[in-house]
């Protein structure tokens, strides 16, 4: 079996970050994040789903025989909820609906892999993937990737020239699954397929082999063989935010202070254009900031000392040490010790309920509050304010 150790500078998942970066594989080598509670999260929804999946199909590990029962597997997940019930319920019935489709479609079982691992050492050296779910049905090989995050995820990108190509991780998974296993069959179309049941989001692309294998070609093997590079570039782009390195990258510290290197002598004011230049620069801006006031604190707390800075409490809060004692003191000397009592939050209600639970009991009582309006790109999910309604409502 192959290692399932992932190669901390090139594993598929870390692709768009180093494709279009190739300097972020040495930050991957030198700084290992401890995964966030949003990983861990996907992590264990990815978990629950294999093992729904493994129960309908009863297919067992090939190393365990045995396959462990849901009730089981969920004994062990630390962050478990109705929500990461319904996602991983939700992955593996649109999962079974594919399988199903593809079965009636050759009129016989199609070949399915799931959490299946990839040797892709012919493109760099440690490169494992860990594909999520594969089926092989005669000449179409189907490739599925689980996302559990709230940010849209498609299967593919648009480059600038109007074209489309595979989404790198999900692209690289169908290489792998292909030169492993998928030479064996007479593959001819691919399909990836990424499922987002948080945010109802399935995204679809076919292709065919000939253009997954020269995607390969023309752009898979020159992006690695940059991060190969004694030196290799660094280029600052919106995936810094996944970079290790994002707090301490000169480069990026460049891009983000080179805003105001010129400084015109005559008074002029800023264009539409320009403003519209500056905004999504700002929005780096302020998180680069963010990322290096969070590095500072980090290596404060470790210990590190800086010859200006220093750690302090941002905030003081006061709480009684014995509140059953506070509670007497008032009683006894005729005041309130108590308040009413508070109905949670609609989350916390969510939570205990689920969402269908809660619109079916609740929904005839919740409102939807707009928040503060902010500035965002035209390609953001979110829908475009009404302006008219807006200065309506805020009586402006």
């Amino acid at each position: 079996m192959v290692d399932k150790l992932h190669s901390r500078t090139h594993s598929p998942s870390k692709s768009s970050i180093y494709f279009a970066c190739p300097a972020s594989t040495k930050f991957f080598e030198m700084f290992q994040d401890e995964p966030g509670p949003e990983a861990i999260y996907g992590t264990e929804t990815h978990t629950l789903g294999e093992t729904l999946l493994r129960q309908s199909l009863r297919i067992s590990d090939f190393e365990n025989n045995e396959i462990k029962s849901a009730n089981e597997v969920i004994k062990d997940l630390t962050q478990y909820d109705e929500e990461m019930q319904r996602l991983a319920e939700g992955y593996s019935n649109k999962v079974l609906s594919l399988i199903e489709s593809e079965r009636k479609r050759i009129s016989e079982d199609p070949i399915v892999f799931i959490e299946e691992t990839l040797n892709m050492e012919w493109l760099v050296k440690d490169m494992i993937g860990t594909l999520d779910l594969g089926i092989i049905a005669d000449d179409v090989m189907t490739v599925v990737d689980l996302k559990t995050g709230r940010s849209r995820v498609d299967s593919w990108v648009m480059k600038e020239e109007g074209n489309k190509e595979p989404n790198s991780q999900i692209g690289l998974y169908a290489l792998g699954l292909y030169n492993n296993i998928g030479k064996l069959y007479p593959i001819k179309k691919v399909r990836l397929i990424i499922l987002q049941e948080r945010i109802s989001n399935i995204s679809e692309y076919e292709l065919l082999l000939e253009e997954l294998l020269a995607w390969e070609k023309d752009v898979v093997v020159p992006s690695i063989k940059k991060t190969l590079e004694p030196y290799p570039i660094a280029v600052p782009n919106k995936g810094c935010k996944w970079c290790p390195g994002k707090h301490v990258c000169v480069a990026r510290k460049n891009t983000n202070l080179a805003l105001y290197e010129e400084t015109p002598k005559e008074i002029l004011l800023l264009t539409d254009d320009d403003i519209e230049e500056l905004l999504p620069k700002m929005d780096e801006l302020i998180k680069f900031a963010e990322d290096i006031k969070a590095y500072a604190l980090k290596r404060l707390l470790d210990g590190h000392k800086y010859k200006k800075h220093k750690l302090v409490y941002s905030r003081v809060t006061r709480t009684f040490t014995d509140n059953d004692s506070v509670a007497k003191i008032l009683v006894d000397n005729g005041y309130e010790a108590y308040s009413k009592p508070k109905l949670l939050g609609i989350t916390e209600i969510q939570k205990q309920l689920g969402k269908p639970k809660l619109n079916e009991l609740l929904g005839d009582y919740i409102t939807i509050a707009k928040s503060s309006i902010s500035v965002a790109s035209l390609d953001d999910e979110r829908e475009e304010v009404n302006i008219e309604k807006y200065k309506e409502d805020k009586d402006i």
